[in-house]
């Protein structure tokens, strides 16, 4: 599979992860402080009980994808990887190509712009996996004993008290991994289409705020 199809799988996968999440925690925020909201809630409580289990579900197990250590499936990290061992999509000739499909011909100022694009380098795709290692040490300690023992599998000796995993787990842990899985997509979406490389952190994570609006007309239209 080409690696800008294997990129758009992986977007997918990470919008899939950062969407659940953060309705999930709307939804929870939002009811906590309007009591005609939680009301309304509280008068479906079964629904919306599956509804907010299954946000939570989706987003643990997206995560686990997303960490994924088999070869053989997509993860951030081999995604990573294929883009060291394809460096050449990245080359001036291709974002050529990109900028020719996207118009159609040839634009005029094509050849001025490419004289500006950047050409990266293996080293520069090698320090976005160490980074995201560094990320992934954080799931494997918190996330993933939640994932293994609850959502993907009943462990007996925490059907009492799975709790229990929750106790050294943030609400910052979580958002600074979606955060920086949010970096890696856009670096890669302007590496493919503009040709630039723009470091961890340059860009401004609106995820939240964008699901904000949308989860207070649903709940909003559902509290009348």
């Amino acid at each position: 599979m080409g690696l800008m199809k294997l990129y758009k799988y992986f977007s997918k996968e990470y919008m899939i992860a950062v969407q659940s999440y953060y309705a999930w925690k709307l939804i929870n925020n939002t009811a906590s402080r309007n009591s005609n909201i939680y009301n309304a809630i509280n008068e479906n409580a079964i629904t919306w009980n599956i509804i907010l289990y299954s946000l939570q579900s989706t987003y643990f197990i997206a995560l686990r994808r997303i960490f994924d250590n088999d070869e053989k499936s997509l993860s951030a990290e081999s995604l990573l990887n294929s883009c060291i061992e394809n460096i050449s999509e990245f080359g001036k000739d291709k974002i050529a190509e990109r900028k020719i499909d996207a118009n159609a011909e040839k634009p005029e100022w094509l050849d001025k712009y490419l004289e500006g694009v950047y050409q990266i380098e293996q080293k520069d795709i090698q320090n976005l996996i160490d980074e995201l290692l560094k990320q992934k040490e954080i799931f494997i300690k918190k996330f993933k004993p939640i994932i293994n023992k609850v959502f993907a599998h009943s462990d007996i000796k925490y059907l009492d008290n799975s709790n229990s995993l929750f106790v050294d787990v943030k609400i910052a842990d979580i958002e600074e991994i979606l955060n920086f899985l949010f970096q890696i997509d856009m670096i890669l979406f302007d590496l493919f289409h503009n040709g630039r490389f723009q470091q961890v952190g340059s860009y401004h994570f609106k995820e939240e705020e964008f699901l904000l609006k949308d989860v207070n007309q649903l709940l909003n239209k559902i509290s009348g």
